[in-house]
């Protein structure tokens, strides 16, 4: 907790050099996305759009832990890849930030969601999952609103939420 109050005063007093680690770390499993999303920088990279455009090696994601895991206390595994393409990859990635007391952050762009594979995700270690919807399902996400409970029960009713998205869309 010191590291993060000792980075927070640094960045807040514009210091630009910040004597200490990390507090919190995005990671990304892999470097490629399924969708073609027009903004997005990645498309400026031609290999990013191949299955072999890039995957963190799980040496690396251990020689990371090693280093600063004892000072984070979040780990995001996102960015502008979509983590579900290699969902074995971002589960070594939770528990290893599990093994260091971590918590977890994983979003996706929700298109590649299975029943078996939400079923995986709430049995599984993760802390906090986020679906990204789009305009068409909007409307879904509106009557669901706010939820009470608590992390894990927001999460997994999160998840069942995004199971039946395609359904909903299909009867608008």
């Amino acid at each position: 907790m010191w590291n993060a109050v000792r980075t927070e005063l640094a960045y807040r007093r514009r210091k630009p050099d910040v004597p200490s680690a990390p507090y919190i770390m995005n990671i990304e499993p892999l470097y490629y996305c399924n969708l073609d999303c027009p903004l997005c920088d990645r498309q400026v990279f031609p290999t990013a759009r191949t299955k072999d455009g890039g995957r963190l090696p799980l040496e690396i994601i251990d020689k990371i832990f090693n280093e600063v895991g004892d000072y984070l206390y979040q780990c995001q595994i996102f960015g502008q890849s979509e983590p579900l393409l290699d969902w074995k990859r971002s589960e070594y990635i939770i528990e290893a930030a599990h093994k260091q007391r971590i918590f977890t952050i994983h979003s996706t762009n929700s298109t590649l969601i299975t029943s078996d594979m939400a079923r995986d995700i709430e049995a599984g270690n993760l802390d906090y999952h986020v679906c990204a919807i789009d305009k068409a399902t909007g409307l879904l996400a509106a009557k669901v609103g706010q939820v009470a409970g608590s992390p894990k029960e927001r999460r997994n009713r999160n998840l069942r939420v995004a199971l039946l998205l395609p359904m909903a869309c299909a009867d608008h």
